[in-house]
């Protein structure tokens, strides 16, 4: 958010910088894992199979998970923040967030894909509004902080408790998770 305001035309080149940095090293460890995996004899496959995994592989699920969504965020992101103010695309993309959320535990992919996913929200509105969150985690600094930690705690435990459902996975691992960025930024913040 803080490029966005601040860099000219930042919108417009903002895909072809991101997908940059995401593609390029991603297939690189894909080929060097690859590679590792016939050198350990863990994988035998012709030329064609190495192809369709390293192009192809298993996105939906597996280790890959973060770098279809990734693209879709920043997908996302160009749309909405290049046809709205910055105000209504944040609110825009948490609702974007949350039915994807509870869309991806729906169709029952690993929980990293939803399981943190309101954490980019967090910080698409800590950007827009880092003046009055700073001045906020400011006043009452240690309190606010244990509360942080206590609710990630709690997060946590209702993520073990309840497991692989909907609690557990959508709505515990998310809080865990947000709570955890709260508590990251004031803590940050408190450093510099």
């Amino acid at each position: 958010i803080y490029s966005l305001n601040n860099k000219p035309n930042y919108i417009n080149n903002f895909l072809k910088k991101r997908m940059c940095r995401i593609f390029f090293p991603a297939y690189i460890v894909y080929i060097v894992f690859l590679f590792i995996e016939l050198c350990q004899g863990e994988r035998n496959c012709t030329f064609i199979s190495a192809m369709k995994y390293i192009f192809l592989g298993d996105f939906a699920n597996g280790y890959r998970w973060y770098v279809v969504e990734i693209i879709g965020i920043y997908l996302v992101f160009r749309i909405l923040y290049q046809r709205f103010s910055i105000h209504y695309a944040n609110i825009i993309f948490l609702m974007i967030s949350m039915t994807f959320t509870i869309c991806a535990f729906i169709l029952r992919l690993e929980n990293p894909w939803y399981g943190s996913m309101l954490c980019f929200n967090v910080g698409l509105f800590y950007g827009e509004y880092t003046k009055e969150i700073n001045e906020y985690f400011q006043r009452n600094f240690w309190l606010k902080n244990i509360f942080c930690i206590f609710i990630t705690l709690l997060g946590i435990g209702g993520f073990f408790i309840c497991g692989e459902t909907f609690w557990g996975n959508v709505v515990f691992r998310n809080i865990a998770s947000v709570f955890w960025i709260f508590w990251l930024i004031s803590v940050l913040q408190k450093v510099s």
